[in-house]
């Protein structure tokens, strides 16, 4: 993992929802970061930015904001991992799971309720980018029922 993501610089300072100036495919949009948008759409990433302290850091989370142009219909079709998006989304919007996530414990659990999803157990089967979705949010309840049954132990 690199290391330099650890630093707290001002190069995260983008615009929420503008594109960079670059291309992927004939899009203005960076390749750079569409691959760490898909890097959300794994739990024990999402516990190693919270223990590096990241999703406490302002500018970290109005980049995380930034990323959220890739909702648009010219963008979406780029993303492999609709989790992603779904963990994008409690990223930005809940403190509660940027704090439980940092937990390897709460990280496991988030895993454990996303591969399950992913292997049908959440209804469906086959549901594609709405399934995917919903097992982020699957995962998230799951992520806020450790943190909660551990009654706020660190």
């Amino acid at each position: 993992m690199d290391q330099s993501m650890g630093s707290t610089s001002s190069s995260f300072s983008l615009t929420p929802n503008q594109p960079p100036n670059s291309q992927l495919d004939n899009n203005n949009t960076k390749p750079q970061d569409l691959e760490f948008l898909q890097l959300l759409s794994n739990p024990q990433y999402l516990s190693h930015l919270a223990q590096q302290r990241l999703l406490e850091d302002a500018s970290f989370l109005n980049y995380l904001r930034h990323l959220n142009y890739f909702r648009r219909p010219e963008f979406v079709k780029f993303v492999a991992y609709p989790d992603a998006l779904e963990f994008l989304d409690l990223l930005v919007s809940s403190p509660a799971f940027r704090k439980a996530v940092a937990r390897p414990n709460v990280a496991e659990v988030v895993r454990e309720q996303q591969m399950w999803q992913w292997r049908g157990g959440g209804g469906g089967g086959g549901g594609g980018e709405a399934e995917a979705q919903g097992g982020a949010a699957e995962a998230a309840a799951a992520a806020a029922a450790v943190a909660g049954s551990e009654g706020g132990k660190e």
